[in-house]
């Protein structure tokens, strides 16, 4: 029986196991390593090979940081599994298509979390997740984030004016709204289409208007917050910062 993901979570933020330094991460494992190895298809070695010889460079010591700088263990054994290469490679082919170093950041933490959190990310959770964090922006990823604070502790956020029996997100959306324009400089009147553009990712959902009449409002989806577990800083005081240096 699998986990909840709030135990998974909890799980990651006591955690105290560093990355080894000794090992280095795929980097210096792949760079003597001769071709093919470990039964790898030697396409994919070669690929990965041919990008840390490049101008590619500048992006792996991004991803490298982010490599060294988290708190799961990765060990030398998992590095010799064809999977977790072809994983690595997968994660390199997203990191080529963007040049936003958050998002490089993030697809190198969820290639670690991935294959280091007890419940081990499938391969098929894995490619969708990737493909995700592909599809949407970084202002998109920023602006749930923000969303998801006030829905994991709403009292702060809502409006004391209204009826208590008004619906809850209702009752905070305007705070919500006040929050992103003001965090990421964009004008109120601007949120509504970002967060209709969000739902196509699956990570946010717009109410039915025939249900609550709001059709403006919404909320973050139980797979936004599969996703969320896997790319998010944890630790004091940055529950939701995903963003992390």
């Amino acid at each position: 029986m699998e986990k909840p993901i709030e135990e998974l979570i909890e799980k990651e933020r006591q955690s105290k196991h560093p990355v080894p330094k000794s090992v280095k991460l795929i980097f210096d494992f792949l760079a003597c390593t001769p071709l093919p190895f470990g039964g790898a298809p030697s396409i994919v070695t070669q690929n990965i090979q041919e990008m840390l010889n490049t101008s590619f460079q500048s992006k792996l010591s991004v991803v490298q940081a982010e490599i060294l700088s988290g708190e799961r263990l990765i060990t030398t054994t998992q590095l010799e599994q064809v999977e977790i290469i072809e994983r690595f490679h997968r994660m390199l082919q997203t990191v080529s298509r963007t040049n936003v170093n958050e998002k490089i950041r993030l697809a190198a933490r969820l290639f670690v979390r991935g294959i280091s959190f007890e419940q081990e990310l499938s391969t098929d959770k894995y490619e969708e997740f990737l493909r995700t964090l592909e599809e949407i922006s970084e202002r998109e990823i920023a602006i749930l984030a923000i969303l998801h604070t006030i829905e994991s502790n709403p009292d702060p956020y809502v409006d004391s004016s209204m009826s208590k029996k008004e619906y809850l997100p209702h009752r905070y959306w305007r705070a919500f709204k006040e929050k992103a324009s003001q965090e990421l400089d964009i004008p109120q009147e601007q949120i509504y289409p970002i967060m209709k553009r969000i739902e196509r990712t699956g990570l946010f959902a717009m109410f039915n208007g025939f249900s609550f009449g709001r059709v403006e409002e919404g909320e973050t989806t139980a797979y936004f917050n599969d996703f969320f577990a896997y790319i998010a800083s944890f630790g004091p005081g940055m529950e939701n910062d995903i963003f992390r240096e």
